[in-house]
């Protein structure tokens, strides 16, 4: 009975780390919204005070260039913070990552993804008119994170849409992977045949 206590106390202070650190990303997610508002409204005050000591009305060209600037910044901090919440959240002896990927000059409307590993549904996503313009433009959709356990896994991917001539399409395709100590990455890639213009789907793992 000690043994079998002595081998959860480890796990117990992993997870009440990984439930701290969460509390400290969304925390910290927060104070980069305050301090978002607090920058944009600091860098109006300093670019109109600027303008009033020269007697000069405020260059609303040189504002949007310091808020775009200020909000660079903040993206760059949330950027940051999403990437230390998945470090906290999905350890990279656990965590696997799938993308979804369009190669130039596909014409295909994408409208649901489905993934399933073994018996169980990772993703049902149904994609916006914006996402499909995102995509076209070189986008990578992060269709899904999240933890798994170590060992073999059977993934299938499902997708359907619309091709030429607003034909519907429904592709399924699947790959066996191995997950091993460091994460695991997996891309779905969606192309079309150079002549038919027939929908592909290949996946790809690393």
């Amino acid at each position: 009975m000690q043994t079998r206590a002595k081998s959860l106390i480890p796990l117990w202070r992993r997870r009440n780390a990984v439930l701290q650190g969460t509390g400290r990303v969304a925390r910290s997610r927060f104070l980069s919204g305050l301090l978002t508002c607090g920058l944009v409204l600091l860098g109006l005050a300093a670019a109109a005070s600027r303008s009033d000591e020269r007697g000069q009305e405020p260059s609303f060209a040189r504002i949007d260039q310091e808020v775009q600037a200020i909000k660079q910044e903040i993206l760059d901090i949330n950027r940051d913070l999403s990437s230390l919440e998945e470090e906290l959240l999905y350890p990279l002896e656990h965590r696997l990552t799938v993308f979804l990927s369009l190669s130039s000059g596909t014409t295909m409307d994408l409208k649901v993804l489905r993934i399933h590993l073994g018996e169980d549904t990772l993703v049902h996503h149904e994609y916006s008119n914006a996402e499909m313009d995102a995509l076209r433009k070189g986008g990578v959709h992060k269709a899904y994170i999240g933890s798994i356990r170590k060992g073999e896994h059977v993934l299938q991917a499902q997708l359907r849409g619309k091709g030429r001539k607003d034909r519907v399409f429904d592709i399924v395709n699947g790959t066996t992977f191995t997950k091993r100590q460091s994460a695991k990455y997996v891309e779905l890639r969606v192309s079309e045949s150079s002549l038919a213009r027939v929908p592909r789907l290949t996946i790809q793992s690393w």
